[in-house]
């Protein structure tokens, strides 16, 4: 796949790992989502929007799913303080900011609000994957993947490392 994200910098040291676009290459995409087309990008959704710009063409968006227990301990590890959904009710007053701590059933809320934003904009085809089942049978699922987008799904599944997977405390058995 042609995928962008952005270089290893200071804003991002370990850029290539995440493959996470730089803020160059998001306000690009929404400048042009034209230039875009073809390409794999890596978004996060946000509490239940995707944050994709409209245009005359049609997404196509694989929505990983994964275990909210281990979205939690992945996001302490990186910033250091469990994961909170923040969100300011009353946008004329920022002061006032509602802090919710993450868990399994507002993950549940954001994914069906993201299904439902997705389909009220119409311009998102989705392929729904959950992100352990890849790393348990990688060939069956990239092959899930290859009719959904052109992709090589022998040599997609040839790159998948159980042994360096890590899902919760335990590694991915191989």
């Amino acid at each position: 796949m042609d995928c962008v994200y952005a270089e290893a910098t200071e804003e991002m040291p370990d850029a290539c790992g995440l493959h996470e676009m730089s803020v160059a290459q998001r306000r690009e995409l929404f400048r042009d989502p034209q230039a875009f087309s073809g390409k794999c990008i890596k978004m996060l959704c946000h509490y239940g929007y995707l944050p994709l710009p409209k245009w005359e063409g049609r997404y196509k968006v694989i929505l990983m799913l994964r275990d909210p227990s281990e979205i939690m301990e992945s996001y302490e590890k990186l910033f250091g303080k469990p994961m909170c959904y923040e969100d300011f009710p009353d946008a004329s007053d920022l002061q006032k900011k509602l802090s919710v701590p993450f868990s399994a059933e507002l993950y549940g809320q954001i994914i069906r609000a993201t299904i439902q934003d997705a389909a009220e904009r119409g311009d998102i085809n989705f392929l729904i994957l959950d992100g352990r089942a890849i790393i348990e049978n990688p060939p069956e699922r990239f092959k899930q993947i290859a009719d959904f987008w052109p992709i090589d799904a022998a040599k997609a599944a040839a790159i998948v490392d159980k042994a360096k997977v890590h899902c919760g405390n335990e590694v991915a058995a191989t």
